[in-house]
């Protein structure tokens, strides 16, 4: 089977998805994926790529990407494309219908989180649900990654028949020695993605300045593994928060793998790989109450929820929680990960749509 990865962008999960996927696929089929030029990397060791000059969300970005998808399909032929993402998912859909005498690949759409349920008004909200209803009947599968995604999708009125859910997936760990790289000796918390709203990096920060000023919080300290959607900017320097930035998959074993706690301030999620990523070394996650978090993050089992938003309760649950529990609800985590969210799950469920009619 030739299969055709594709995506405007791939920063943080999509990447890792993505990146699974593909190189899982690799053993038994014929695999391509369609990247920007700038973020290959982000695939590595995967390197059946095409590639396409992306600027960021503009006008002629969005025209080379569906130029070169337009080659990619009409060239490979692909037996399924799989679109990655809310842009990719309409300008490769719209790509598909003006090829469509030359070539019908089964269309596979993943939204990796609905653009509607993105915080905003509800006017741009309809237009978006408006924009994929018109799509629907050009998607033969739509994947959501969690239950939440896919009430979302029928809330707004999208039809269910052509939708299912599976769940992303991350590798079993198995143990092993592995440097650690962090040199604070207290309780060390790890924020890895993106810098920006819907992460709720802003909470992220009002917390650790609370902490700051709290003598009990002196043992406390953030690593932030991430920039900003284009480029580092510039961040508060703080003494109990160390930034990275983006770091290869490879180097980002290290500070999973010996992290306490993994935190997740997010105003809203598809369903995140990060605290996939936490639960599969043990690790808890500690998360905004909302969108599909709860799905993952079971209080007290698992890790904690606090209100999205409010940096003043996470602070208070970072501060009164204890080491032991800490390491009780991660070794939870690792058993519910083993359990329910593994790749092979998800690839094995990825294929089963691809073969689907």
């Amino acid at each position: 089977m030739k299969i055709l990865h594709a995506a405007e962008t791939i920063k943080g999960g999509v990447a890792t998805v993505m990146r699974t996927l593909a190189l899982a696929q690799s053993d038994a089929n014929t695999v391509r994926c369609l990247v920007p030029a700038d973020q290959a990397k982000e695939l590595a060791p995967f390197r059946n790529l095409r590639t396409f000059s992306r600027s960021g969300r503009n006008p002629m970005s969005f025209l080379s990407f569906s130029w070169n998808f337009a080659k990619a399909v009409v060239t490979f032929r692909p037996h399924v494309v799989h679109l990655h993402s809310t842009f990719a998912g309409a300008l490769g859909r719209i790509v598909l219908v003006l090829v469509w005498p030359i070539v019908r690949p089964k269309v596979v759409y993943m939204p990796h989180a609905w653009a509607f349920i993105m915080d905003g008004s509800p006017r741009k909200k309809k237009m978006f649900a408006t924009v994929e209803k018109w799509l629907y009947p050009f998607t033969s599968k739509v994947i959501c990654v969690s239950q939440y995604e896919a009430d979302e999708a029928r809330r707004f009125g999208l039809p269910t028949h052509k939708t299912i859910v599976i769940y992303n997936g991350t590798p079993n760990i198995t143990a092993k020695e592995i440097p650690n790289p962090y040199t604070h000796k207290g309780l060390n918390l790890l924020f890895v993605g993106r810098l920006d709203f819907q992460k709720g990096f802003d909470v992220m920060l009002d917390a650790m300045e609370r902490l700051a000023k709290n003598p009990d919080a002196a043992h406390i300290h953030l690593t932030v593994i991430g920039e900003g959607v284009h480029g580092k900017g510039s961040q508060p320097e703080r003494p109990n928060i160390t930034y990275t930035g983006w770091l290869s998959s490879d180097k980002l074993i290290p500070f999973f793998a010996h992290t306490d706690v993994v935190v997740m301030p997010s105003r809203w999620e598809g369903f995140a790989m990060v605290p996939l990523e936490a639960m599969s070394h043990g690790v808890p996650v500690i998360a905004s109450n909302v969108s599909s978090l709860p799905e993952v993050v079971i209080p007290n089992q698992t890790g904690l929820l606090f209100t999205v938003g409010d940096s003043a309760e996470l602070a208070d649950l970072l501060l009164k929680t204890s080491a032991t529990e800490w390491k009780t609800m991660g070794a939870n985590a690792r058993e519910l990960h083993n359990s329910k969210f593994t790749v092979e799950s998800m690839v094995a469920d990825v294929m089963k749509v691809y073969g689907s009619k």
